[in-house]
C-alpha cells in the first residue's frame, strides 16, 4: 500500500482504541523495551513527546529517569522544520505551533551526542520503514545523526508487509516495540 493510505488506515485504528487500551499497550511496550536492554549502554536517549492517540512515552520517560538517563526532546521550528534538542524537563513543557508538546527552551544537547532515538510513526513495514504524519522532519533528523545510533519505533500494531512508495530519503529503523514483541530489521 502507499504512505497516503497506511496513514490514514492506521490512525483510524489507533483512534479507535479507548484511553483505558492506550495506557496498559503504552506500559507493555514501556516493559518489553526496557526489559530487553535495547537502550542498554545507552546514556543520551531521544524520545517524542506523545500526543492524541500516540504511544505514550511518559511510561518510558519514567523508567528512564529513574536510571540516571540523559532524556532528549524536540521542538521542531514550524518554518525550518529543523529539530532543536534540549534535556527533558516535565515544568519546561508546553504545546507547540502544531499542538505537539516541546520544551520552551533549557539545556540544549547537540544531536552527535544522542545515542538511542524513540521515533513516532503510524505504521512500520516488515523492511523497518516508517510512515509518519508526512512532514520528513524525524527522516531529516535521522539523517543527520551518527551512523551508530539506534532508532526503534514504538507501534500498538505489528508491521504492515510493505510500504510501496518508499523514497530514497527515508530512513530505516532497527527495531519496533508492540505490546506483545519487538521487530529487529536488518538493513544490510
Amino acid at each position: 500500500m502507499k504512505k497516503k493510505d497506511l496513514r490514514k488506515i492506521y490512525l483510524k485504528k489507533r483512534n479507535e482504541l479507548t484511553t483505558s487500551q492506550i495506557e496498559k499497550k503504552s506500559l507493555s511496550i514501556t516493559h518489553l523495551l526496557i526489559e530487553n536492554k535495547l537502550l542498554y549502554g545507552k546514556k543520551f536517549i531521544h524520545t517524542y513527546l506523545h500526543f492524541s492517540s500516540e504511544v505514550s512515552t511518559l511510561p518510558l520517560i519514567n523508567c528512564l529517569e529513574r536510571s540516571r538517563k540523559k532524556i532528549v526532546v524536540s521542538k521542531t521550528s514550524s518554518t525550518s522544520k529543523k529539530m532543536h534538542h534540549f534535556i527533558y524537563d516535565s515544568q519546561n513543557i508546553i504545546r507547540g505551533s502544531w499542538g505537539i508538546p516541546e520544551p520552551n527552551g533549557g539545556m540544549p544537547v547537540e544531536t552527535e551526542h544522542i545515542e538511542a532515538v524513540i521515533v513516532p510513526l503510524l505504521t512500520l513495514d516488515k523492511k523497518g520503514f516508517r510512515v509518519g504524519y508526512g512532514k520528513g522532519i524525524y527522516d531529516h533528523f535521522l539523517g543527520v545523526c551518527r551512523t551508530t545510533v539506534s532508532k526503534i519505533g514504538l507501534s500498538f500494531f505489528d508491521p504492515c508487509d510493505r510500504i510501496e512508495d518508499v523514497e530514497p530519503h527515508d530512513i530505516p529503523l532497527d527495531y519496533l516495540v508492540t505490546p506483545r514483541r519487538i521487530w529487529s530489521f536488518d538493513h544490510i
